[in-house]
């Protein structure tokens, strides 16, 4: 590819050391090339590297982990494995190439400049998301796979530190869902949990048998199983640059896609056919550690909470550390919430979860989790997936797992008196079945509307929220906030709802109503209609 460039080459790296590739970059330059490097802020690169044009380093705390190649603003070369030749040659990897259509090429540019109106990229067959601005939304898609797994999962990994995943695989495991993990050996602490609470005999963990390692110094170097791969029922591959960790959703700038192509799914199931054979079963001497005897439960009855006292999550067994799950809503409104006991500690309050939590906010002031609606609809759930707290109410009625939801922002809306003004291309949309309010944790509930001649009227109640109108075959939703707020809980929100409709539904798809909301975004950081 390099030596096929053109005129640009852009690269992405976090570990450059390929003689190789550096020689064909230098002769690249010498023609006339221009090459573009973004690169790690820690890392050390040698001199005649950084020289060869345009040179960056990634302006965040964390790694520049993604590792790609661009040429000619055509030509796309990605994975899981650094420009390394022990990298690229020593260790196990995945990678994908292809080219851009020229309608593809400035968003994908855009994309990878993090823009704030791209949630994720779609450029078929493949779903592109970028953390960590979007890691949230990497980490519930990847545990909505999980969770949908009918027959098998089945993973490549080079560093799995998300206890959250790990429950969901368990649970997977205990629905009778084949779970086959195969890590860099060795084995991480999740892998080995995982080991010793399977149930179903077709669930396995491993570790790598990769040993094509060279001695370099005091040290050998490739060897590695460095793959970030998951591979559900063979319909749908997640591969890329992000590793299971919360590192990597908060911190690190991570590539990750998503395809159901067929052909691109049976490669990797070859690829993982392959470590597999060489691969080591992580064998554990300890089975069913969770114990049987211990309870979890809220401190509370949800009537007699004291004023001012937040609910707390209890546990009758005190002696060891053990974590639980407090799991509520459905599609893009649940939470996983961690809960993690130290040996004595008794009782925490429900805004205390973990960093590993999941959902579209991970911010403990105005969580959900600190409203009864959130608590009575949530499962309390060991790591392993024992159920010990059921819901208590099933009154979700909005289907949003059937019916995508569209963004808009009205041309007028007013709090006051529910005056709702639709936008010229949605005048037709005026009689939904129903509505939908939601507003900083409760929600969503319905609400009354009606109308008047031409004039709609819906009246929150509140000076702030999201309204979700429900049609047929889909919803359309805004959200609206005085001029003073910034509406960062609704931008959190708005995200996940445009990820979770990239991935259940048609991708792709957004109307020119939902370009207004998006341009707002970028222009005002907010999707939000302003008053």
């Amino acid at each position: 590819m390099i030596e096929g460039a053109g005129f640009t080459i852009d690269l992405w790296v976090y570990s450059f050391e390929d003689p190789e590739i550096l020689e064909a970059l230098k002769k690249a330059n010498a023609r006339g090339v221009k090459i573009g490097i973004v690169a790690d802020p820690e890392k050390e690169y040698a001199d005649e590297f950084k020289s060869l044009g345009m040179f960056r380093k990634w302006e965040r705390s964390g790694l520049q982990h993604s590792k790609i190649l661009i040429v000619d603003r055509k030509k796309l070369f990605l994975g899981s494995g650094n420009f390394t030749w022990y990298g690229l040659e020593n260790d196990l990897n995945g990678y994908i190439s292809f080219d851009l259509f020229d309608s593809e090429i400035e968003d994908f540019y855009a994309f990878l400049e993090e823009d704030s109106g791209i949630t994720s990229l779609n450029i078929p067959p493949f779903q592109f998301y970028i953390s960590p601005e979007k890691g949230r939304l990497i980490q519930n898609l990847i545990l909505r796979e999980v969770d949908r797994a009918q027959r098998d999962i089945r993973y490549l990994i080079f560093d799995h530190f998300d206890s959250v995943l790990t429950s969901r695989l368990a649970l997977a495991d205990r629905r009778g869902v084949n779970v086959k993990g195969i890590y860099d050996s060795p084995v991480d602490e999740e892998g080995k949990y995982l080991a010793g609470v399977f149930e179903n005999p077709g669930s396995e963990i491993a570790g790598d048998g990769n040993e094509d390692v060279i001695e370099s110094g005091s040290f050998g170097k490739g060897g590695l199983l460095h793959h970030k791969t998951m591979i559900v029922d063979d319909k749908t591959l997640i591969s890329g640059s992000y590793n299971f960790s919360i590192s990597a959703r908060d911190n690190n700038r991570e590539i990750l896609f998503k395809t159901t192509d067929p052909y691109l799914i049976n490669a990797y199931i070859e690829e993982w056919e392959r470590v597999h054979v060489n691969a080591i079963v992580y064998r554990t001497t300890s089975f069913g550690t969770e114990n049987e005897s211990n309870g979890v439960h809220f401190g509370y009855f949800e009537n007699s909470i004291p004023i001012g006292v937040e609910q707390t999550i209890c546990r009758t067994d005190t002696t060891e550390e053990e974590s639980f799950y407090l799991e509520s809503g459905k599609t893009f409104l649940m939470s996983i919430l961690e809960y993690t006991f130290l040996p004595t500690e008794s009782c925490k309050e429900v805004s205390d979860f973990t960093s590993s939590s999941s959902g579209f906010t991970g911010k403990r002031t105005n969580h959900p989790v600190k409203t009864k609606r959130f608590r009575k609809k949530g499962i309390l759930l060991t790591k392993q997936g024992k159920l010990f707290v059921a819901s208590t109410t099933n009154d979700f009625q909005a289907d949003f797992e059937h019916k995508p939801v569209h963004l808009f922002v009205p041309t007028f809306y007013s709090v006051q008196s529910g005056n709702l003004f639709f936008p010229q291309d949605l005048i037709e949309f005026k009689n939904p079945i129903s509505i939908f309010f939601y507003q900083k944790g409760n929600g969503p509930i319905t609400i009354p509307w009606n109308t008047s001649g031409n004039t709609f009227y819906v009246v929150p109640h509140s000076t702030e929220g999201m309204i979700f109108l429900e049609y047929e075959s889909s919803f359309l939703a805004f959200c609206f906030h005085e001029y003073s707020k910034k509406g960062t809980e609704y931008t959190e929100l708005i995200q996940e709802i445009l990820s979770y409709r990239e991935d259940a539904f048609l991708p792709g798809i957004s109307s020119s109503a939902e370009k207004v909301s998006i341009d707002a975004r970028k222009r005002f950081g907010t999707y939000c209609y302003r008053y």
